[in-house]
């Protein structure tokens, strides 16, 4: 079983995600306090994704998330 799901290990603020159950958000952060700019230079080994929605700010986990698209 991978540790990281395929692309998530690239995650970083700006991209465009998908979760299970088809909802989509770009990244503000990564992170208990969503202070990290990307998965990799995240210390967290489970950390939040904190991902502005049209429902507004949500906290999805990594686990669960599609990479789309990613930022610039």
């Amino acid at each position: 079983m991978e540790s990281v799901q395929k692309g998530l290990e690239k995650l970083k603020v700006g991209d465009l995600v998908q979760n299970g159950q088809g909802h989509t958000g770009i990244v503000v952060g990564i992170g208990y306090a969503g202070n990290c700019p990307s998965y990799d230079k995240c210390p967290f080994l489970n950390p939040d994704i904190h991902v502005i929605t049209p429902l507004g700010k949500r906290l999805w986990s990594y686990k669960v998330l599609e990479l789309i698209s990613e930022g610039r």
